[in-house]
């Protein structure tokens, strides 16, 4: 190997070009230097120009070093299979028994360093292989400059060579281990129908499997994750074929359709499972998400009898991924809170109102547009066209509130001291019309303050200041002269909060008397301090009791809940307002519905509605109650009320015959909107890119040209770009997108001429593993052209490493040549600027 090598030496054909230019130019020059000052000025600029061409050339010097350092680098990607790892621990193990020094690496997506004395090859980082990222941690390990590294991969990795002169630039010898043998593998590679798919009418679905090796096989077919076919004893062939099945879809909107092959022995598991998202006509398809089940139960046999298909679940089963989500034309939010959901919910929710043009009907109940426990606003907040309005002092109606303290000897000291300042904190927040009662409990129970109005607020506050610990703990006794006291007073809300710290020595008795307070009104919540607290029993009750559970580590939120209770219970009492509805403004939404003989609503949430957006139903105290707006393609309904029997409960008894057909008019007004489409999108995968096409036609058929096309393309993270087409033929719009990360890409393609919008349909193109895995076995070229160009070789055995065996080591020179380069361009600059010494 010579000592120096140039990794581009094309460049250094610039020297003698660039030399017979400086000689030429100098001579034509009208400035004159003494002959010795330019004959060092020629000298000087001519080697700035070689020195500055041999480091666009990459000059590399190469020597032999005994350094004997190694690192083993084993991909544990999806594509590895259980096999090779095991033989990469045995490889690992008798490696590391003649190299003291050795360093593993495991790596996929990232690289992760063992620990010394760690050789156990497990997987991580599931994805697609990063070895450009390993072999820079690699490099990095060497005491004394680069390691060797030995390489065990399966070399599936589209950007290996490229790693592979990078680690050699940096003169890292990258030896390459031969894995034996072809896994055994079946794969699902593609799910795709020629026909326009319509509910319930036959299609014929093909299914492309490859295989490792022929024998039998079970295939399945899936609809929305649910078996459909199950297709027993498939003779596999050796390579590609294409299997079809009959199908009558069941639902309409965006389906998913997936296929997994089941063949023994299968050692990559990673690939047996295809999906993809496909469009059927048919009934709209709602999502339906309830806090409860009476808060959906209503709706979804409204809908059901308007021929709408519903799909419920509880406030758990919003989708995370967009993909999900298109399966549905709308959404329909009942009775959940926006903060409920993670952001990753969210976001996917809100791009696919704003992105996609899905639909999202928010109905409130009593408790949606309450923010989180902290007081926090969501993401999701910020797409609901009204915004809560808290009530003024005048308009809130009596409030009876009693207050239950564990004073137990385990509440002594900072607790006892923060549930004093909470009981004060709702003193303050109390108006002189609502009623207050203390109880301080342990294993007894009496009343510190007496149920009264809160009119003397000093001296109620006195009284709370002397509670004082005491014994044990028992709250049911005092729970229930709560209920008795309560019982007896004259107001619209009246509720309990129970705080402790402990667990009751009572029985459980409290579902009996939780179901007496229902029936009278009166709600119970409870607050435990502490991971001493009986959580469970103390969650029953708030379920029991209507209220709401809270728990917290820390003392110093205690007056934070409770102000918060007391800020819900006031509001709690303002919106339970019989109300007729009237009409605000007409709307295909609301049309044909008779609210002028509908009965009043028993509630709603107070609230205002946004700028830009349109109520279209008021109540009879000029409040909103259905307000819609456009956010982004898609649009988004709120109702105020529930629609359940409590506030609901008149339209429900009564029979009321604008139910039912209100529901279903708000679900197809939001809903996404469906019919011809000028611009048809075709997505196809490439090595490296994803082509894309656009055929643009109208509806006569004619070619739609010199339009502005564009696509908006969303990955599965929810980003969002904009990709400009050129036209190449008549009605033919082209380009090019990056290759795209496991997971699915949606695509929207929009024309613009003359003012005119022209929109098409969503493309979707699926990646339901990492590309890697379409590939399985070893490929032995690319891991023979890695050994290559960073210098190492194909090894069988780790006896063909010895620690001191003299191995090839490689350093640029490109850095020092260009500070040299740069050296001498300032003393050409002096040269050039010092007095002259005469003329020449």
């Amino acid at each position: 190997m010579s000592p120096v090598r140039f990794v581009s030496p094309w460049f250094l054909a610039i020297i003698p070009v660039a030399v017979g230019l400086l000689l030429w130019g100098t001579r034509q020059s009208y400035v004159r230097f003494a002959r010795g000052r330019r004959v060092m000025l020629i000298t000087v600029r001519a080697l700035i120009i070689a020195l500055l061409a041999a480091v666009l050339a990459r000059p590399m010097i190469s020597w032999k070093t005994r350094d004997p350092s190694v690192v083993l680098l084993v991909d544990v990607s999806a594509s590895m299979t259980d096999a090779w790892l095991a033989e990469a621990g045995r490889y690992a193990r008798a490696l590391a028994a003649a190299q003291p020094r050795l360093e593993v690496v495991t790596f996929a997506r990232h690289p992760r360093r063992l620990e010394h004395g760690n050789l156990k090859i497990e997987r991580h980082d599931s994805g697609e292989t990063n070895l450009a990222e390993a072999l820079l941690l690699a490099s990095s390990l060497g005491p004394s400059g680069p390691p060797r590294v030995v390489l065990l991969s399966d070399g599936n990795d589209p950007r290996a060579i490229e790693s592979a002169q990078r680690a050699a630039e940096a003169g890292v010898q990258v030896d390459v281990v031969k894995l034996g043998g072809v896994p055994i593998d079946a794969r699902v590679t593609a799910v795709s129908t020629s026909n326009a798919l319509r509910q319930h009418q036959p299609a014929r679905f093909s299914i492309t499997v490859e295989s490792t090796r022929a024998g039998a096989a079970t295939l399945q077919f899936e609809e929305n994750d649910v078996v459909v076919r199950v297709m027993a004893d498939q003779q596999l062939k050796v390579g590609s074929q294409t299997i079809e099945v009959d199908h009558d879809p069941t639902v309409g909107g965006r389906i998913r359709y997936a296929a997994r092959v089941v063949l023994a022995d299968d050692a990559v598991p990673g690939n047996d499972r295809y999906a993809v998202l496909l469009q059927v006509n048919g009934e709209p398809r709602v999502l339906l998400l309830s806090r409860t089940p009476d808060e959906g139960t209503y709706l979804e046999e409204a809908l059901r009898t308007q021929e709408i298909s519903v799909v419920a679940a509880s406030s758990g089963g919003l989708p995370s991924t967009l993909d999900e989500l298109l399966a549905y034309d709308a959404v329909l939010m009942a009775g959940v809170a926006p903060w409920e959901f993670d952001r990753i919910r969210q976001a996917a929710l809100m791009s696919y109102v704003r992105d996609t043009g899905g639909g999202l009907l928010f109905v409130s109940g009593r408790q949606g547009l309450r923010r989180d426990p902290q007081g926090q606003a969501s993401a999701l907040e910020s797409i609901l066209p009204v915004e809560m309005v808290a009530p003024s002092e005048r308009e809130l109606p009596p409030v009876a509130l009693a207050l239950l303290i564990d004073r137990s000897g385990s509440m002594n000291g900072e607790k006892l001291d923060y549930a004093k300042k909470a009981a004060l904190a709702v003193i303050e927040k109390l108006s002189p019309q609502d009623q207050l009662g203390v109880v301080g409990f342990d294993a007894r129970f009496d009343w510190i303050v007496p149920m009264q109005p809160v009119r003397d607020k000093d001296e109620l506050k006195k009284k709370v200041g002397d509670i004082g610990s005491g014994g044990g703990t028992r709250f049911y006794p005092a729970l229930e002269d709560a209920y008795f006291t309560l019982g007896s007073t004259e107001a619209t809300v009246r509720h309990v909060i129970l705080l402790t710290d402990g667990i009751s020595t009572d029985p459980n008795i409290f579902p009996e008397l939780l179901a007496k307070m229902r029936t009278g009104h009166i709600t119970v919540s409870t607050v435990a301090i502490g991971g001493e607290a009986d959580a469970k029993l103390l969650k029953e009750i708030a379920q029991l009791g209507g209220g709401r559970f809270t728990q917290t580590a820390n003392a110093n939120q205690v007056p934070n809940i409770f102000i918060q209770e007391a800020e819900t219970l006031q509001r709690d009492a303002a919106q339970r307002v019989e109300s007729k509805v009237r009409v605000a403004a007409l709307a295909r939404e609301i049309q044909g519905i008779d609210f002028a003989g509908a009965p009043p609503l028993k509630g709603y949430l107070r609230t205002r509605a946004k700028a830009t957006s349109e109520t279209l139903l008021e109540t009879g105290q000029s409040d909103p109650l259905l307000v819609r707006w456009r956010y982004g393609l898609g649009e988004v309904v709120a109702f105020t009320s529930d629609a359940t029997s409590i506030w609901s409960e008149l339209w429900l008894r009564s029979g009321w015959s604008g139910f039912n057909k209100l529901w279903a008019q708000l679900v197809r007004g939001v809903e996404r909107v469906r019919g011809h489409r000028d611009l048809s999108l075709t997505l196809t995968e490439g090595d490296d890119v994803i082509w894309v096409a656009v055929d643009a036609i109208d509806a006569s058929g004619r070619f739609l040209n010199d339009l502005a096309v564009s696509i908006r393309v969303i990955d599965t993270s929810q980003q969002v770009r904009e990709l400009a087409l050129r036209q190449t033929g008549p009605g033919r719009y082209e380009g090019r997108l990056s290759q795209a990360a496991e997971g699915t890409l949606l695509a929207l393609p929009v024309g613009l001429r003359g003012g005119r919008r022209f929109e098409g349909e969503w493309a979707i193109l699926a990646r339901p593993y990492p590309k890697e895995l379409l590939k399985i076995g070893v490929d032995a070229a690319t891991l023979a052209r890695i050994a290559t160009i960073a210098h190492g070789r194909e090894l069988t055995d780790p006896g063909q490493i010895t620690s001191d065996q003299a191995r090839p080591a490689v350093l640029s020179a490109a850095g020092p040549l260009a500070m040299l380069a740069a050296l001498l361009f300032m003393i050409d600059v002096v040269l050039r600027r010092a007095r002259r010494g005469g003329p020449a």
